[in-house]
Formats: C-alpha cells, structure tokens, sequence
C-alpha cells in the first residue's frame, strides 16, 4: 500500500526551484510548522537541565537522566513513524490522544 502511494506521488511531482516555491501557501504552511515545532523540541530539549538542577544535586546522575530522556525521545520518534507507515494519521492522532 505504501510503495504505490509513494509511487503515485512520484508521477504527479512537479519540480520547482526555490524562487517558484516561496509563491505557494503549501511552501509557508510547511516552514512555519517545521519553525515552530523546532522551537518547542530545543525548548524542551534543554530545559531538563533547569528544571532537574532544582531537584537532583548530583551533577553526574542529572546528565545521565538527560542523556537518557533524549536516547527514549529518539527511540519514541522512530516507534512513532512506524506507526505512522502502518496506520492512518488519524488512527496514530487517536492513540496518542489515549496515551495523554
């Protein structure tokens, strides 16, 4: 299912450059999304070490944790994207929705 959806995709794609792309709302819909969902990633990101440092004195045992939540966060987001290949946007919404 997903190679001829991909397959279907290619045959209808047409090239653009760059100076042609910015003329679409498509274009500024997908980098605005892209700006402010990096935003929020390097905001959480790093913002386990302020939080932490409040509660964990030890300095070595805070890095770990961190280390470790990023490591769980990589893991989640490729489970994730499986999920996605395998079931709908909506079905994969739906169960994170659950999971919150």
């Amino acid at each position: 299912w997903y190679q001829r959806r991909v397959r279907a995709a290619e045959e209808e794609v047409e090239s653009l450059r760059p100076g042609q792309m910015i003329k679409y709302l498509d274009f500024w819909v997908m980098w605005f999304g892209f700006l402010l969902n990096n935003q929020g990633i390097s905001y959480v990101g790093t913002y386990w070490k302020v939080v932490g440092a409040g509660f964990i004195k030890d300095d070595f045992f805070l890095a770990a944790i961190g280390s470790a939540g990023s490591i769980f966060n990589a893991f989640s987001r490729t489970i994730l994207v499986r999920c996605f290949f395998v079931q709908s946007l909506t079905a994969v919404r739906g169960m994170c929705v659950c999971v919150l």
